[in-house]
């Protein structure tokens, strides 16, 4: 059964008005402050998390897989 996401649950799904921007790095915080509306700054914040994932890879890497190895 498909289930609907009311208009409260919805406008809990953002994820930048749940941050404490201070606690971003630098570079993230200035991708942020682009964007003009709350949308804008969640679009911003993922696309930058996921280039970034792309290109820099060993930084998701954990103690764990490091033990993998």
């Amino acid at each position: 059964m498909e289930r609907f996401i009311s208009c409260e649950e919805q406008d809990d799904l953002r994820i930048v008005e749940h941050l404490n921007m201070s606690n971003l790095p630098s570079i993230l915080q200035n991708m942020v402050s682009l964007a003009s509306t709350p949308e804008e700054q969640d679009i911003l914040l993922m696309s930058t998390l996921s280039g970034a994932s792309a290109c820099i890879p060993v930084l998701c890497r954990s103690k764990r897989d490091e033990d993998v190895k």
